[in-house]
């Protein structure tokens, strides 16, 4: 093969120059494009290896990492105690249908619902009590039985499986996964993670609460007046921040007084019992109804209002069904209540309710306030005003801070009404 035949440049002239100092940009920048392609190679390599050999994946690493980056991210450890609930979930890992009881002492125990194979179910529970599980049907053969402990040491999720030793055909991959990612993320946190795996951090917009006593001010084009049929006009409302975890906030002067009635007046004589899971409970004792967005103009200009207190202007419109289409009036008569619970709860999906918005339509003569045991406070905001609080966490975790309840009305009636936004965007029934 014939050699190429070099050209010898001399250094002294002005092409000589030229070539010696145009060389050397050209060589940093083919090192450069270089080093990239080489990264790029690593990290797709990566990627690939930690989705094959059930490792964090890319999503779950991002997650993690925002639950740091997140501005005003609060991740105190939830501070526990035997009097106060917490969240506990169960997963199901045998190759049949589970039933759950409460053990109260009896043999037979409390029914608390059925959990097919391979899935979960959530509830609401206290440090000691313990729970048994039988197959569907066949109530006196106990398979399983668990004690809720000290969360800092023995979790919340129980993984139910076969004492055999051998490993559930129902722990999949995903699951694995699932377990190792909650790991990790209490590990980083000094929190469990909760919810639905994976699931990404919120979509919507979280007001910040940085210290208590801040405030954020939001002006709203759909203000409060005491003429109903009035044209709306321009308001500013302030959001006061009352607890950082969770984050809770009051607004004052939110409805007017005739708003407030109007509500009432429009749902007084639709009122049944309210229930849970689509049964009376004694830990719910109140009376309910929906009053939806076109009910009246009043309920139009509410949910616009609440458009622009969240950031979220599509609840002003039939945009907005898929985070929230419905206002629930809820009425409280004397030693009526509604013990502490969540307002989210677990479910096989990245659907919660993401924010919660009361609205007090009066005082009652004593009583009746809404109580979040964690934070050690007991709020009501005084008839026309609100109370916001968040039920997730900005990385997408439910807050096992948000515990809250609507104590016993002593003296008078209780009127209240909620928004319940969700989020992500959600596939409605």
């Amino acid at each position: 093969m014939a050699k190429r035949s070099k050209q010898k440049l001399n250094p002294s002239s002005s092409l000589g120059m030229k070539a010696k100092s145009s060389q050397q940009p050209w060589t940093t920048l083919s090192l450069l494009v270089c080093m990239i392609a080489i990264g790029a190679y690593i990290f797709l390599g990566n990627q690939k290896k930690s989705t094959e050999d059930g490792s964090l994946m890319d999503s779950d690493s991002r997650v993690l990492m925002n639950s740091q980056a997140v501005p005003n991210a609060t991740y105190t450890p939830v501070p526990f105690s035997p009097s106060v609930g917490r969240p506990i979930r169960f997963v199901n890992l045998f190759p049949f249908e589970l039933t759950i009881y409460y053990d109260d002492g009896s043999p037979e125990g409390v029914y608390n619902g059925n959990v097919p194979p391979g899935r979960s179910e959530s509830t609401t529970s206290y440090l000691g009590h313990s729970f048994f599980f039988t197959p569907h049907g066949r109530k006196g053969q106990k398979v399983a039985q668990v004690t809720v402990g000290n969360s800092a040491v023995d979790g919340l999720v129980f993984y139910l499986e076969p004492k055999d030793g051998g490993n559930s055909e129902m722990m999949t991959p995903e699951l694995e996964r699932e377990r190792q990612f909650s790991e990790e993320y209490f590990q980083k946190t000094g929190r469990h993670w909760l919810g639905y795996y994976p699931r990404p951090p919120l979509k919507h917009y979280m007001w910040p609460a940085e210290f208590e006593g801040q405030v954020h001010k939001v002006v709203s084009s759909h203000g409060a007046g005491s003429c109903l049929e009035c044209p709306t006009t321009q308001t500013t409302y302030e959001l006061k921040v009352l607890r950082t975890a969770p984050r809770v906030f009051q607004i004052n002067g939110l409805l007017s007084e005739e708003e407030a009635d109007h509500l009432v007046a429009l749902g007084r004589n639709k009122i049944i019992r309210s229930t849970t899971d689509g049964f009376e409970s004694s830990t719910r004792t109140s009376s309910n109804t929906w009053l939806q967005r076109e009910s009246s103009e009043v309920t139009r200009r509410l949910f616009r209002r609440a458009g622009d207190l969240l950031k979220i202007p599509e609840l002003g419109s039939t945009a907005g069904n898929k985070y929230g289409n419905a206002l629930q009036l809820v009425y409280y008569g004397p030693t009526q209540q509604y013990l502490p619970h969540y307002d989210w709860s677990y479910q096989e999906n990245s659907h919660y309710r993401y924010v919660t918005l009361l609205l007090y339509l009066n005082k009652p003569k004593e009583g009746g306030f809404t109580t979040f045991p964690y934070a050690k406070l007991d709020a009501h905001a005084g008839k026309g005003s609100g109370i916001l609080f968040y039920n997730l966490l900005p990385d997408g975790n439910p807050d096992a801070m948000s515990l809250h309840g609507g104590m016993p009305v002593v003296d008078g009636e209780k009127w209240l009404a909620n928004f319940w936004i969700w989020d992500p965007k959600r596939q409605l029934e």
